[in-house]
């Protein structure tokens, strides 16, 4: 689907690359290569010429041929063999690259649906609306990396202590259990042999 909004001129495929640099684990300069390959296939030119790109990107001829490598690799790019006039002419195609794109909306979007899903739970188990204040204070538990599973399991053990579910407890249960889940399992037993546990 992106890949024919591509095609046909509606999907800004550079911002979507400087905007997701990261996420598509690009350097600076394999991000310029890239861009240079998705320039050309739309110009119908399907022919890899390590000279153009490094003239276009002002990248040296060896670095570019590295990067393509590296692109190759990362499945941003693929490469074909196409036979015209009885000439075999290696050819490529950035489908690929619209793979990954669509992956990493798709991503997102689950991403976005277990966030409210979390304050719709929260919101829920704390008989209370979320204040902004609120909303900032969870999707900060969720930077640290708590998943919808594990605020679950935070509220499920906070309701079978007869605790109150307010975000604070919330928060020192997810701290509890993350501490505990980096715990070596041999420190716990030797705490509970000497009477600590």
């Amino acid at each position: 689907m992106i890949f024919k909004l591509y095609k046909d001129g509606y999907f800004s495929y550079k911002k979507f690359i400087l905007n997701n640099i990261t996420k598509l684990e690009l350097s600076p300069n394999e991000a310029l290569v890239l861009i240079k390959l998705l320039d050309l296939y739309l110009t119908n030119e399907r022919t890899l010429r390590v000279e153009s790109i490094s003239e276009a990107t002002n990248i040296h001829g060896n670095d570019v041929d590295n990067i393509l490598n590296n692109l190759l690799q990362l499945d941003y790019f693929s490469m074909y063999v196409e036979n015209i006039d009885g000439v075999m002419t290696e050819k490529f195609t950035v489908e690929p690259f619209f793979k990954r794109v669509e992956s990493l909306y798709l991503d997102d979007n689950n991403k976005s649906k277990e966030i409210d899903k979390i304050f719709a739970l929260i919101e829920r188990k704390t008989r209370k609306m979320l204040t902004n204040n609120d909303y900032n204070f969870i999707n900060s538990l969720i930077e640290d990396g708590n998943t919808l599973d594990d605020i679950t399991n935070a509220i499920t053990t906070l309701e079978k202590g007869r605790y109150d579910i307010t975000l604070k407890n919330i928060a020192r249960q997810l701290e509890h259990n993350d501490v505990k889940s980096k715990t070596d399992p041999r420190l716990d037993d030797f705490f509970k042999k000497i009477g600590i546990r």
